[in-house]
């Protein structure tokens, strides 16, 4: 019996789930596609600079390769901000650039007040216990 609720609950979820991915679809494709873009850029100039024993450029695309690394960092904020309720789903290519546009996500501060971001508090809980050593 509790196996046929898990199922349904499955199910049912799933079903949710898919149900808001085929509303905002679009928003979700044109959010991540700047980071699609700028991994196939890097993927095939690993390919061009390798191939060509130029090792100089792929010191470049290891420095876009962090760019995309924090482009998913932004939209994973983005994401979350959804499902929280806090943002709407509007203009999400500008959305996909959160983490250059909003330094606050970037140090951990939720605020413009610092001391209320998670990296303040743990730097404080760092800093107090060290007083003891």
């Amino acid at each position: 019996m509790e196996e046929e609720t898990m199922a349904s609950r499955r199910r049912q979820f799933k079903s949710d789930a898919r149900g808001f991915l085929d509303k905002n679809f679009s928003f979700y494709l044109l959010l991540f596609l700047p980071i699609y873009i700028l991994s196939f850029a890097v993927g095939f100039g690993n390919l061009a600079f390798n191939n060509g024993n130029n090792f100089g450029g792929s010191d470049w695309l290891s420095l876009l390769n962090i760019v995309v690394a924090l482009l998913m960092a932004g939209v994973s904020f983005v994401m979350i901000d959804l499902q929280r309720g806090v943002g709407d789903f509007s203009a999400p290519v500008s959305k996909s650039f959160t983490i250059f546009n909003r330094g606050a996500y970037f140090f951990g501060f939720t605020s413009s007040d610092p001391s209320s971001g998670y990296l303040y508090h743990s730097l404080e809980s760092v800093i107090s216990c060290s007083r003891y050593y």
